[in-house]
């Protein structure tokens, strides 16, 4: 991940993306236009992912997915019960979107970007919504889930927020999951990148 002056203590899910694009460094290491960034929106969404919060889930349990589709466009999956199971009907995040507290990478994300579709799964029901950055352009709708429970998120990053010339790295063994805070040991869980703009010669790199 990213060096920066910050420890995952100091950065919460956050509810406005003006914040996120105002202090960009902070929650990616890079400001708009600095070619890390694109290695850097990775490596924090991972490392999110691999080593989340543990009222969701022990480090290193997760089974993630990031697809990506787009030199600016991704798709996040993560196969995890959801904290909402009980009451049957996801908790709202920031502006009324289905962006909850579980990952704080994805609502951060999400500031950065022009289009997001978010769908939450679990218990049976499914939830879609639509998004321009945080905010939603509509109201939540059902769909039929897979089976088991999970997070899909799809992002299309805005050039106007990260530069015109910022897109995602094609070395993705450079992308570094475990910053220097990180101390869990690995466990039964996985993150998978895989690449797809190389067409039907998808490329995949596995981090535990």
């Amino acid at each position: 991940m990213a060096e920066h002056p910050y420890d995952d203590i100091e950065i919460e899910a956050p509810d406005s993306g003006a914040l996120v694009r105002k202090r960009l460094h902070m929650f990616f290491g890079a400001g708009p236009g600095d070619p890390k960034l694109g290695a850097n929106v990775l490596s924090v969404l991972g490392e999110d992912l691999l080593h989340t919060v543990t009222s969701v889930a022990p480090a290193h349990t997760s089974y993630a997915r990031i697809e990506i589709t787009g030199d600016r466009s991704i798709t996040v999956s993560v196969d995890q019960p959801h904290r909402w199971q009980a009451s049957g009907t996801p908790a709202l995040g920031p502006s009324g979107s289905l962006l909850g507290n579980e990952w704080w990478s994805l609502s951060a994300v999400a500031a950065l970007s022009a289009e997001v579709t978010v769908e939450l799964w679990c218990g049976g029901r499914g939830f879609r919504q639509d998004c321009a950055g945080l905010r939603p352009l509509g109201g939540i709708q059902e769909f039929q889930p897979p089976d088991g429970s999970g997070t899909r998120v799809s992002f299309a990053l805005d050039p106007a927020h990260i530069g015109p010339d910022v897109v995602f790295p094609t070395e993705l063994e450079r992308v570094n999951l475990h910053g220097p805070l990180r101390s869990a040991p690995s466990g039964p869980g996985q993150l998978l990148i895989r690449d797809y703009r190389r067409g039907p010669a998808a490329r995949d790199v596995r981090y535990h």
